[in-house]
């Protein structure tokens, strides 16, 4: 997933934009705007699976954390770099 987004290997948004009699590919499917990996993933005011995959990964990070930090795309494709610390700055083994 990672690697697909930094390369642009999705074929996605302009991918389609070259291709004859495709164009219409380019754009989303639900609401019309501009398909971009962002936009699958966050974005789309009509997908219905975004809403209730991000309510419940809101829920359940709510059942450990205090605080849900607004999703940005950058976070997603960077999650795997998070380093989780205790409130003195130690990092908690096993969490990372």
């Amino acid at each position: 997933f990672l690697w697909k987004n930094l390369r642009g290997a999705y074929k996605i948004s302009q991918f389609w934009t070259w291709i004859t009699n495709f164009e219409q590919q380019a754009n989303c499917a639900l609401c019309g705007n501009p398909e971009s990996m962002e936009h699958i993933l966050l974005d789309c005011n009509k997908s219905q699976p975004i809403k209730i995959i991000w309510n419940l990964a809101h829920k359940l990070w709510l059942k450990r954390e205090t605080s849900w930090s607004n999703l940005h795309y950058r976070t997603i494709l960077g999650c795997n770099l998070t380093n989780f610390q205790s409130p003195k700055g130690k990092r908690l083994s096993g969490e990372n």
